[in-house]
């Protein structure tokens, strides 16, 4: 039977061997315990150390596509109206400046465009918030 024992301030030891448990557990390691019983699809199992806390699973988000073409990104950007303020941004833009002709003929949008970093930070958006709007962007089936 495999044990995990555990030791403040220490990484956790597996451990097979009984004679080699028993020296541990009077040295101070704890014989961690059974992981209790929960349903993987809702919950999440973790141990802190000292105990096992059983809480809500919340699954990650999906990755951040490096580019979205650019009629799915407006529509993502209609969809949370957004439009009137990257529209306002991009007329704020010198007449020479490249994102005024990116924003209008672009065929897609990277992420990490310089840009749309650009962009993005003079819209006081978050790194996430940018993340949110490409996976949007990226989640919509085009119509045609």
């Amino acid at each position: 039977m495999t044990t995990i024992l555990d030791y403040p301030n220490e990484l956790s030891l597996t451990e097979t061997d009984p004679e080699r448990i028993a020296n541990l557990v009077r040295k101070g390691w704890v014989a961690r315990p059974d992981k209790p019983e929960h349903d993987p699809e809702t919950q999440q199992c973790v141990w802190t150390g000292t105990e096992w806390i059983i809480s809500p699973y919340t699954p990650p988000p999906p990755p951040v596509p490096d580019d979205v073409p650019a009629h799915l990104l407006r529509r993502a950007l209609r969809t949370l109206g957004a439009t009137s303020l990257v529209q306002a941004y991009v007329d704020q833009l010198p007449a020479d400046d490249p994102m005024r002709d990116d924003w209008e003929y672009a065929p897609y949008f990277r992420r990490s465009s310089v840009g749309v970093i650009a962009a993005a930070e003079a819209l006081e958006w978050t790194s996430e918030q940018l993340d949110d709007v490409f996976r949007l962007a990226h989640s919509y089936r085009p119509v045609v």
